[in-house]
């Protein structure tokens, strides 16, 4: 849970007020404490003062019956009579015209008088706790019961917020793709009414993507159909062609033949790369570099150059696809003929001789684009759009720069997670 969780702020205001509550509660028995002891001492002054006329005629007879009216004991009388200071604890003492009257209190709850009148010591005992239960612990039961209640609220509260702690599980499971994860919540009351909103949302949602996918599906069995339907008939013309010799029309027949192938190939291609999944894997760029070469029929006129044999994390397949595009583009339009492949700084560039693109890059990248040179060479403007939609795939994109009359096309894979 996050600082900002509801549940979290809700807790803490809870943990909070019990703080307080529980600070206010400690002041309070403090204060209750002390105002019962000084409640207590001038209650027994009072009563030492009352007996002390007859303990000093020595009317012993009348001290036993107003002593036994209070419920009070005497313990003993004269010089002699001590208290034991370690049993009992000293609470309250007053001195007036030489007479000491102390009151001392036993754990128990017992309470006891001590009485020096001149030199004549005496010692009573009260048999009778006058301090009730509640009186004595009646503010901490009630501060008590009020702690023990807001407990209680907090937990009615936080079961009040389950449904919405389920919710948000339920939601982070469908995020995560689990498109059978529903709310199953009621849909009374307001977060009721939201997971219901969640389900329906979630239902039209997994309704969609396997539509969507039910048409990925149709797309690529109809694109394999498709290719199938092209490079029959194009198989059949090469066959056809191997057994005729000597026509002048031969090899201008065969060059359409592998003009239509190429252009089948990179038409599926493109429209591979709509729904294609990627299955990355580790590669160096070297390993890149010869993979590509090997689909290539004539590849003497590329020149490589690896400064930094980095590691990338790549669909090889589709990326041999781009490397190759790339790498025909550089040789077919350069003025020399020849591609330069260079690996330097986690950047794959191709570079070849040449003047500057006519127009913006991204310009190329459309299908069916390209400029007045490859107009007139029969090119088809598909080969920088296949490479394109390879490398959003992948999150990168192809950069273009031109110094020194020469063309660069390179791919900066430090600006995506695919560097190692």
């Amino acid at each position: 849970m996050t600082q900002n969780s509801l549940f979290v702020k809700v807790t803490l205001l809870f943990l909070t007020a019990i703080f307080f509550l529980s600070f206010i509660a400690y002041d309070v028995i403090k204060q209750n404490a002390v105002r019962l002891e000084t409640l207590t001492v001038k209650r027994y002054i009072q009563i030492a003062s009352s007996v002390k006329k007859n303990i000093l005629e020595e009317d012993f007879e009348e001290l036993e019956k107003e002593l036994n009216a209070s419920s009070l004991e005497l313990i003993c009388v004269g010089k002699e009579c001590e208290i034991d200071p370690a049993r009992l604890k000293l609470i309250g003492a007053v001195t007036k015209n030489f007479d000491t009257i102390e009151i001392y209190k036993e754990d128990d709850g017992h309470t006891f008088i001590r009485l020096d009148l001149l030199g004549r010591q005496v010692v009573i005992k009260d048999n009778i706790s006058r301090q009730g239960f509640f009186e004595r612990h009646g503010v901490l039961l009630l501060f008590s019961g009020a702690i023990v209640s807001i407990v209680l609220l907090y937990l009615v509260v936080m079961n009040l917020f389950s449904p919405i702690r389920r919710l948000k599980q339920r939601m982070e499971d469908f995020a995560g793709g689990d498109l059978t994860a529903r709310a199953g919540l009621s849909c009374e009351g307001e977060i009721g009414e939201l997971a219901c909103e969640f389900n329906t949302v979630a239902d039209k949602m997994e309704k969609l993507l396997q539509e969507k996918e039910e048409l990925l599906n149709d797309k690529e069995e109809l694109l394999a159909n498709i290719s199938h339907e092209l490079r029959t008939p194009i198989m059949k013309i090469r066959l056809a062609l191997g057994f005729i010799d000597g026509s002048k029309y031969k090899e201008s027949i065969q060059k359409a033949v592998e003009s239509m192938d190429s252009l089948t190939t990179m038409l599926l291609q493109n429209e591979e790369m709509s729904f294609a999944a990627l299955k990355k894997e580790r590669i160096k760029m070297s390993e890149l570099y010869k993979k590509t070469l090997s689909l290539m029929p004539d590849n003497s006129d590329t020149i490589e150059v690896i400064k930094d044999d980095f590691e990338i994390e790549i669909d090889v397949r589709y990326f041999t696809m781009v490397l190759k595009n790339l790498l025909e583009n550089a040789i077919k339009y350069s003025n020399d003929k020849k591609a330069v492949f260079e690996a330097a700084n986690s950047k794959m560039s191709v570079i070849s001789m040449g003047d500057p693109l006519e127009k913006e890059l991204s310009y190329y990248v459309g299908a069916f684009t390209k400029g007045d040179k490859a107009r007139l060479s029969g090119g088809y403007g598909l080969g920088l759009s296949i490479v394109a939609k390879i490398l959003h795939k992948h999150d990168l994109e192809l950069s273009y720069l031109h110094e020194n009359g020469k063309n660069r096309f390179f791919v900066d894979f430090a600006k995506e997670t695919a560097v190692l």
